[in-house]
């Protein structure tokens, strides 16, 4: 399993929203490749990055600090963010992106996203922000059910991320719950709230891929590398 450090870009800085409202917005780096640096150092192989602007246009807009951080770094880079399109994925992929993550497109267009998903095969994520399991969309002002997680492996995404988006930027932890009673065919991530070592031992019981930390890395000093080291042990 990955312990992966989150990097949201809103006008090119690092921020973290309060349950995906922009009035819950807090600041915390205004050079976000340095950010990146730091995590790298201390043994992320992958990163993941949101492009806040993005997700409520549809269009990217964070990406020239995308590029400064696939320049500052080696590790693997996937991003989400408003890709509605496949000229919006086919910009972050041409920026240096390693995977791209799809949500809003799943219940707008599933076929674009399908296509998407063909064309880059093995380097598309589905992802569902869930609250109280209706899948939530366009920066989370709308939710809609969500699409069957079968139809999802027949499509061809590498795997699915689940957000717990009333526990998002709260930091009153995660163990997985919101996954209970789901059969889930494919490589799973989960984030929101992840905010200790029992949050990161509990998804790894769970069959979790990889957790996706974020503002308990900026805020109660999540201790990076001792969950690298237990996520990765066998």
């Amino acid at each position: 399993m990955e312990v992966i450090p989150a990097i949201d870009l809103y006008a090119g800085r690092v921020v973290r929203l309060r349950e995906g409202r922009l009035d819950q917005k807090t600041e915390y780096a205004d050079a976000p490749w340095q950010t990146a640096e730091a995590f790298e150092k201390k043994g992320a192989r992958w990163m993941h990055v949101v492009d806040l602007n993005a997700a409520f246009s549809g269009i990217p807009e964070n990406v020239e600090a995308f590029r400064r951080i696939r320049n500052a770094v080696s590790a693997q880079l996937q991003v989400g963010g408003g890709i509605r399109s496949l000229a919006s994925a086919q910009t972050w992929f041409d920026a240096g992106a390693d995977r791209i993550v799809l949500s809003t497109l799943l219940a707008e267009d599933f076929q674009t996203a399908a296509s998407i998903a063909r064309r880059f095969e093995g380097c598309v994520l589905a992802s569902f922000d869930l609250r109280d399991s209706r899948f939530c969309i366009r920066g989370w002002k709308q939710s809609v059910p969500m699409p069957s997680l079968d139809r999802i492996a027949e499509a061809g995404f590498a795997g699915v991320v689940f957000t717990d988006v009333a526990a998002d930027g709260t930091l009153l932890g995660q163990d997985g719950g919101m996954l209970d009673g789901m059969k889930i065919p494919l490589p799973f991530f989960v984030a929101g709230g992840v905010t200790s070592m029992d949050d990161v031992v509990a998804l790894k019981k769970r069959g979790a891929a990889g957790v996706i930390v974020g503002k308990s890395l900026y805020e109660r000093g999540f201790p990076l590398e001792k969950a690298l080291e237990a996520a990765r042990c066998p």
